[in-house]
């Protein structure tokens, strides 16, 4: 299909696609979730409760998703993939 297309030219036009679809941060996001969340957190850091260990990552994923929507995981996604790719084949 791109037999005839160098890696430079692709690593370009994929670049162009993904610097298209930027996310861009949400108007008026809804920030009940994080709060209960965040709250919940140091309700139980005073009581000396259990803390689930993914707790931080869980926070991390609903902030992302509370300012840049639920599909923030795909263009991050398709971002860590390139980068991957890109060490894998390992431009000079």
């Amino acid at each position: 299909m791109f037999t005839n297309i160098g890696t430079e030219e692709l690593q370009e036009e994929l670049k162009r696609r993904q610097e298209k679809s930027k996310p861009k941060l949400l108007d008026s996001p809804n920030i009940k979730l994080l709060q209960a969340i965040c709250q919940n957190y140091i309700n139980d850091l005073e009581r000396d409760s259990y803390i689930d260990d993914d707790r931080e990552h869980y926070i991390f994923e609903v902030a992302m998703e509370t300012v840049f929507g639920k599909d923030i995981w795909t263009y991050v996604n398709n971002i860590l993939l390139r980068i991957k790719w890109n060490q894998k084949i390992k431009i000079f």
